[in-house]
């Protein structure tokens, strides 16, 4: 079935037809109007070879397989599928920026510590953080904090932490955080700890960690390293 609308190819292609078509019934009135004039009495001065009459047929033959050919590519066209433009949700990009980076002090022992940081999205589509790794950790997992019942509980976002396009998330203790689960080593303070991060389009993004004291707000609050 024909489409509603031709695509640019499909109208040259059809335009190259149409003039063929006309080019070969432009001959085919022609050498019929000179046949005619052959056989008439009163214009001689017009006559043509006797062989026009196969002229005449092998014209009429290659109109009709003008007319086949272009019935065939058309066909041929409009069976292909079409190229879609992207569209805007397709076509927009995220720019990832994570500053503020920082991490607590852990004790011997124990197995996981919190990650905290704010993550800047100045691109045009939004994003998603949905995990990394690190050297230091077996897995690094995106949590929240949920309150039930008057108790806060922490839960995985499984689905990971979206970032807005042009806007920011903060990564913070008692919010959205990041958990580095499955410790390898303690966490000492003042040392930076390698972390890479995995966006949906941004991709890997690699940070370093700075280490603070236990009960630490971050690195800009009191108490924080003055390093």
């Amino acid at each position: 079935m024909m489409h509603a609308t031709l695509n640019n190819r499909q109208a040259r292609l059809l335009m190259r037809i149409r003039w063929l078509a006309w080019g070969a019934i432009a001959i085919l009135i022609a050498a019929d109007f000179a046949a005619r004039a052959d056989r008439h009495p009163c214009r001689r001065g017009l006559r043509l070879h006797t062989q026009y009459g196969d002229y005449l047929m092998t014209i009429r033959i290659i109109l009709a397989a003008t007319a086949l050919a272009g019935s065939v590519l058309l066909s041929a066209c409009n069976s292909a599928p079409e190229t879609e433009a992207p569209t805007e949700a397709e076509t927009a990009t995220s720019q990832i920026a994570i500053t503020g980076q920082w991490s607590r002090e852990t004790a011997f022992g124990q197995d996981a510590g919190g990650a905290f940081m704010t993550i800047n999205n100045s691109g045009t589509g939004a994003d998603r953080l949905t995990g990394g790794s690190t050297p230091v950790a077996g897995e690094v997992q995106v949590h929240t904090v949920d309150m039930t019942d008057g108790v806060m509980r922490m839960r995985q976002l499984e689905d990971g932490l979206e970032v807005p396009a042009g806007g920011s998330v903060t990564l913070k203790p008692g919010s959205f955080h990041i958990m580095l689960m499955q410790l390898s080593q303690p966490l000492g303070q003042g040392e930076t700890v390698p972390l890479t991060f995995n966006f949906e389009k941004a991709g890997p993004v690699e940070v370093e960690l700075v280490v603070e004291p236990v009960g630490s707000q971050g690195p800009d609050a009191a108490g924080g390293s003055n390093d």
